[in-house]
């Protein structure tokens, strides 16, 4: 069995997921639509959603780039609701979720995100829900997402990328998840390039060994971003 095989194997065993990044652009999106795909190539109903989508006046909603993602893995992949009712908070600005909800004058409220993710849960589990930006980025002045997700002990993927610049990203990452007891469900390495480099080996090998130092599963894909 693959490692992604028991990366899905854990999945399923949760109603919900968070799949958080060690920061910005490190593949969350990507790595969410491919597990969907997979999920589906194994006839197991699963569904993304986000809490807060920022960036809207550049980016399209990231529940759509799981949904076409996921069809590129299984071209009989169908999504439950649409991308929209899976977006709780859609904002226009490219910002941290707290400076976005301000900036267009709305409160993100934590409780209706919980009740949106339990909601979908009930329809259709397990449910992936991809974080915004890094673990610890604000989704209120006084909360990060790493409050929400211990608040609710979620169990988390965390998806780190081999690029320069990921060692104390992902050592950090690791390091603030642990300290709160979250379950850790794997580490997914995101590949920019299927082309290997000095860097981005020695950056897959230095991040399996901080895996296997906090008893966590490294999964080595080509999640391309």
């Amino acid at each position: 069995m693959s490692s992604l095989d028991d990366l899905i194997d854990r999945i399923v065993e949760h109603p919900a997921v968070v799949v958080v990044g060690t920061g910005t652009g490190v593949g969350k999106s990507v790595v969410t639509g491919r597990l969907l795909g997979e999920m589906s190539l194994r006839e197991i109903p699963s569904m993304s959603m986000k809490w807060v989508q920022t960036g809207l006046d550049v980016d399209p909603l990231d529940t759509l780039k799981h949904d076409n993602i996921a069809r590129g893995v299984d071209s009989g992949y169908a999504a439950a609701m649409t991308p929209k009712e899976r977006t709780v908070y859609r904002l226009p600005m490219a910002a941290s979720p707290h400076l976005a909800a301000r900036v267009a004058g709305v409160e993100i409220d934590a409780n209706r995100c919980w009740e949106e993710l339990t909601n979908f849960t009930l329809a259709v589990a397990p449910v992936l829900v991809e974080g915004a930006g890094g673990v610890l980025v604000p989704m209120t002045r006084s909360a990060t997402l790493l409050d929400w997700i211990s608040m609710w002990q979620l169990p988390v993927i965390i998806v780190a990328t081999d690029q320069l610049g990921t060692l104390n990203a992902t050592a950090l990452t690791l390091e603030a998840i642990d300290r709160r007891r979250i379950e850790m469900l794997g580490v997914v390495v995101s590949s920019l390039t299927p082309d290997d480099t000095l860097v981005t080996m020695d950056n897959r090998s230095m991040i399996a060994a901080m895996a296997q130092r906090i008893e966590v599963p490294m999964v080595r894909c080509l999640f391309t971003s």
